[in-house]
């Protein structure tokens, strides 16, 4: 679905004249298109499919994979004093793919086994529509003394903690077992084993964070 709008023009102290200003400003001083408050739709896609093979009367197998991709549009927190353009959201791509194999053996009346191995492939990136830093503009709240960054504020630019923003493993998983039979009690026993590899990267603020007054100078800034 769309994401919703998510700011009212309505007790802050900045209205659609201000946000018309930000926007152009950011196009043509800083040139990226700050965005507005319509998003992307949410998608998700599915695939999944099993095999199964008698090899014979006593063994069988089996082969599973499956596989889901998903894009989530995650704006950014706005309420009635502050409010994020859609270039401070992002979008979440997951995506899970994964293979099972096993193996199921009786090799007597009295003893059994069983095999399997599966691998699993997972990401989960942040992408953005921008490559800009993040702006926040603040506007006078018109309380004497008061810090401007106190004030209320519109947020343009890459979301900060999205600037980096990557997972991705991969795991192989083996196990095995076998089931002895003595009169009335089973025995069982068997092993696994896991490996894990792991990449994650994150990287806050590496693009620049910059706030101003509404009359665009300086406040702060933070970037490395």
């Amino acid at each position: 679905m769309a994401a919703p709008r998510r700011w009212v023009d309505s007790g802050a102290d900045f209205g659609a004249t201000e946000v018309a200003e930000v926007q152009r400003i950011a196009e043509e001083v800083w040139g990226f298109d700050a965005g507005d408050l319509v998003g992307g739709n949410t998608e998700l896609e599915e695939y999944a499919v099993k095999f199964d093979w008698n090899i014979s009367e006593n063994h069988r197998a089996n082969l599973r994979y499956s596989k889901l991709e998903q894009v989530r549009v995650r704006p950014e927190a706005s309420s009635a004093g502050s409010l994020s353009l859609s270039s401070n959201w992002f979008n979440h791509e997951k995506t899970v793919e994964s293979y099972v194999g096993q193996v199921f053996s009786d090799w007597t009346e009295n003893f059994s086994t069983e095999f399997k191995v599966s691998f699993r492939d997972y990401s989960a990136i942040r992408v953005t529509p921008t490559t800009a830093p993040t702006i926040e503009i603040y506007f006078d709240d018109l309380i004497a003394n008061n810090n401007p960054s106190f004030g209320d504020f519109i947020r343009v630019g890459t979301e900060r903690s999205s600037m980096g923003n990557t997972l991705l493993t991969e795991t192989w998983n083996y196990f095995g077992a076998g089931t002895w039979t003595l009169g009335d009690h089973d025995v069982k026993f068997g092993a696994e084993y896991s490996d894990n590899e792991i990449y994650n990267y994150f990287s806050q603020d590496s693009w620049g964070n910059y706030r101003f007054s509404s009359g665009w100078g300086p406040i702060s800034s933070r970037a490395t």
